[in-house]
C-alpha cells in the first residue's frame, strides 16, 4: 500500500522496489537506512493481513534507544489497534503483529525465544553489529503460512571489506539486493553536519560520508607510515612463487593467512581465513579444500605458531603432527 506521509529519497525508492527476498541498505551516516527499514516493515505488515514481522538490533536496549524510536515515530498511528508488552508488540488493524527483540541478552546469550518464531519477515538494524549465524538463523524461521511471501532485510553503517556481509551480499543477483547511500542523498541534513563528516580522515569518509566498504584501523598502529592508498591493493596469485600459509592454532578463532614473497623480499598478503569454535582436523580440511580451489599447482609451505607442538588432553597429535598427517 501506498502510505502518503512516507515520501522517500531516490535510494530508499530504489530499495523499497527491489523483489529480491533479502535486501541490505547500506547507509551513510545520515542517509536514511533505518527509516527506509521501519517503512519496509510497515509496508509488509499492511500489505499482507495477518503478517507477523521482528524488528531487531543484537541488544534489546539498543533498539529501544533506536529503531524503536524512529518507528514510533514514523508509523502512523492511525494503522495500530493495540500496543502490548510495554511497547515491544504491535498489532495492526488488519491483524498484522510487529515484534520488536534483541537477538542477545545482556550477558551476550541468544534470546531463546526468537528461535521458535514464525516469521513472514526480519528487519535487521545496525547489522554490522551481528553475526552471520544471527542471519542464518533469522532466515530459518521465514516459515509463516500466512505470508504469500518471505523477506529479511537488513539496515547497516558500512562494515569493512572483510565482513560477513560484505560477502554475503557483494553480489546482486535474483536472491540478494544491495544498495549504498550517501550522507549526500538525504537533502534534509544541516549543512554543518556534512561538513564535519567531509572534515574525517578519507578512510572513514569512504564508510560514514559515502557508505562504502573499507577498512578502519582502532588504536595504534605498528607501522605508523601505513598509508591505504599505497600499501592496500587487489593481489593476484602468483603461480610462479611459492605460497607461505601461517597458521594460527585455537579452538575458538584458528587462522590462516595466504602470503606470497618475490624476489626482492616484498611479502604479498593475499588473504586470511578464520574459524570459529573449529576442531583442527576440520579446519585444515577447509584450508585444504580451499587451497586446492584458488591456489592450483601451487608449492605450499607451512610455518606455525610455536605453541603447535605443544601436546595438551585434547588428542596424542601436537597441532604440528595433526597438520603433518595432512
Amino acid at each position: 500500500m501506498e502510505i502518503k506521509s512516507y515520501v522517500p529519497f531516490p535510494k530508499q525508492r530504489l530499495f523499497h522496489t527491489a523483489k529480491q527476498q533479502f535486501k541490505a541498505f547500506i547507509g551513510a551516516f545520515g542517509s536514511g537506512k533505518s527509516v527506509a527499514g521501519v517503512w519496509e516493515a510497515i509496508d509488509l505488515s499492511m500489505r499482507y493481513d495477518n503478517n507477523f514481522g521482528l524488528i531487531c538490533r543484537k541488544y534489546n536496549d539498543d533498539l529501544k534507544e533506536t529503531t524503536m524510536r524512529t518507528f514510533f515515530e514514523e508509523c502512523p498511528p492511525e494503522l495500530i489497534s493495540d500496543t502490548l508488552e510495554g511497547g515491544s508488540k504491535i498489532i495492526f488493524k488488519n491483524g498484522s503483529t510487529i515484534k520488536f527483540s534483541g537477538l542477545y541478552t545482556k550477558a551476550k546469550t541468544r534470546i531463546s525465544k526468537i528461535g521458535s518464531m514464525n516469521l513472514g519477515w526480519f528487519f535487521i538494524d545496525e547489522a554490522h553489529e551481528s553475526t552471520e549465524e544471527d542471519f542464518g538463523m533469522l532466515k530459518g524461521r521465514l516459515r509463516l503460512k500466512a505470508a504469500k511471501k518471505h523477506y529479511g532485510f537488513l539496515a547497516t553503517n558500512p562494515p569493512n571489506s572483510d565482513h560477513w556481509l560484505a560477502k554475503t551480499f557483494a553480489v546482486i543477483n535474483d536472491t540478494y539486493f544491495r544498495i549504498h547511500s550517501t550522507s549526500y542523498d538525504n537533502p534534509t541534513l544541516p549543512e554543518d553536519y556534512i561538513k564535519n563528516l567531509e572534515a574525517m580522515p578519507e578512510a572513514w569518509r569512504r564508510k560514514y560520508l559515502f557508505g562504502e566498504f573499507g577498512f578502519l584501523q582502532y588504536g595504534y598502529p605498528v607501522y605508523s607510515n601505513f598509508n591505504e592508498k599505497i600499501h592496500f591493493k587487489e593481489l593476484q596469485y602468483n603461480s610462479e612463487l611459492p605460497v607461505i600459509r601461517s597458521w594460527d592454532f585455537g579452538w575458538w578463532h584458528p587462522a590462516v593467512l595466504f602470503i606470497q614473497v618475490d624476489e626482492n623480499m616484498i611479502s604479498y598478503f593475499l588473504e586470511e581465513i578464520m574459524g570459529e569454535k573449529i576442531y583442527l582436523e576440520d579446519f585444515a580440511n577447509k584450508i585444504i579444500f580451499h587451497s586446492n580451489k584458488n591456489y592450483p599447482n601451487a608449492h605450499f609451505i607451512d610455518y606455525g605458531d610455536p605453541a603447535g607442538n605443544q601436546r595438551n588432553d585434547k588428542s596424542k597429535l601436537t597441532s604440528i603432527q595433526i597438520l603433518a598427517e595432512k
